[in-house]
């Protein structure tokens, strides 16, 4: 398997460089220190297989390997329930209707954003996100100006809602899960929140769904998803937000001796080894080491068909180089987009965000990382 992501990479000259890197990771690999944490790969050359929904019925995302025509695959589960009488019984924050309509209108946004520049850009970003996906999209915004914006025009969205949260007293926030499917590349998820009117809607998570990864159907959305309370009892066998910690422990360099039991799809050795590789470039220079933080505050979720449930979180990552007395690090224009400054002889922090979607079951088998994004949203050095 593949992933591009940004990599924050310490080149022979000492210098420190914000690139596109790839990373293999054809082979599974465990680590086992008491507590077993499987990653699974898939081939390089899996494509992408997406899901329709007919209007009263659930769907299931996918990235799973269609190599033979390289072209998403629509599937489909319908739930053989009346939407009739589920709405009298539970029913969604929004209508059918009205969750194809926002979702649609979004994401189109959000598509023209990544085209657009200056003010337009700007202000499409204002209209299409907010909270955590807000900050990220800005500061890749930024960064523009180094790593150059995407050539062409924008294509045709054509999101499919997987979810809409249940209506319940007392509930305030509002949810919609989709799924978009790019011409090339793996289907992405976005979560879309308000906690105001329909009209105020807004995408607060975006990840791209990691090869070979699936999920199984949201409740039926005439019925309504249930949002799941962090304080309250539910039927899943691990806390979401333990999970996240969890999920941070293994990305952490240097990992942790004691590992949690956690399938990361190929995405946590790759960190590692990225990590691993850094540390050995600058070793001469710096020290390196990377840290994770979940913000409780941004994990959201959202309960599945069968019980089980997709959390929806946010992580702080802080790459940190500590300068060794003597030595000194020359940052590039990408670093310097954050902080002017040419020459590094003390220290060196590049802040992150790291959206995760986790499946967490209702037994005791191993949480999946199922959908991840990561942006570079600051800097520091002195």
């Amino acid at each position: 398997m593949k992933l591009t992501r940004p990599l924050l990479a310490v080149v022979l000259s000492s210098s420190l460089v914000v690139a596109s890197c790839s990373g293999d990771d054809e082979q599974p690999t465990t680590t086992d220190t008491g507590a077993s944490a499987t990653a699974e790969a898939t081939p390089d050359d899996d494509a992408a297989t997406a899901s329709a929904v007919p209007d009263d019925a659930s769907a299931t995302a996918t990235a799973s390997p269609d190599a033979a025509t390289g072209t998403a695959s629509p599937t489909t589960e319908a739930s053989g329930d009346d939407e009739e009488s589920d709405q009298a019984i539970h029913g969604g924050v929004v209508t059918i209707e009205e969750a194809d309509r926002i979702a649609a209108d979004l994401l189109t946004k959000a598509e023209k954003a990544r085209y657009a520049s200056g003010s337009e850009r700007a202000e499409l970003i204002e209209a299409a996100y907010n909270g955590p996906a807000r900050t990220a999209v800005r500061a890749e915004s930024k960064l523009r100006s180094v790593t150059g914006a995407p050539e062409g025009e924008p294509g045709k969205v054509e999101p499919t809602v997987l979810a809409i949260s249940r209506a319940e007293e007392g509930e305030d926030m509002k949810y919609l899960v989709a799924q978009t499917v790019p011409e090339d590349g793996l289907p992405k998820l976005h979560l879309i929140a308000t906690g105001g009117p329909p009209e105020n809607f807004r995408i607060v998570w975006e990840g791209e769904m990691l090869p070979g990864t699936a999920i199984e159907p949201f409740e039926r959305r005439s019925l309504g998803s249930p949002v799941l309370d962090p304080e309250a009892p539910s039927q899943l066998w691990f806390k979401p937000d333990a999970v996240m910690r969890q999920l941070g422990r293994i990305l952490d360099y240097p990992m942790p001796e004691n590992q949690p039991n956690l399938k990361t799809s190929g995405y946590a050795p790759e960190v590692r080894d990225q990590a691993r590789t850094q540390a050995a470039q600058v070793d001469e220079q710096a020290t390196f080491r990377q840290t994770h933080k979940n913000r409780d505050q941004n994990l959201t979720t959202i309960e599945l068909a069968d019980g089980s449930a997709i959390a929806f979180g946010v992580l702080d990552r802080t790459s940190v180089f500590r300068v060794r007395d003597g030595m000194e690090l020359s940052p590039p224009d990408t670093f310097r987009v954050f902080v002017n400054d040419g020459s590094i002889t003390e220290s060196a922090q590049i802040d992150w965000l790291v959206f995760t979607a986790v499946h967490i079951p209702t037994e005791r088998t191993a949480p999946r990382l199922v959908a991840v994004h990561e942006q570079i949203v600051g800097a520091e050095g002195s």
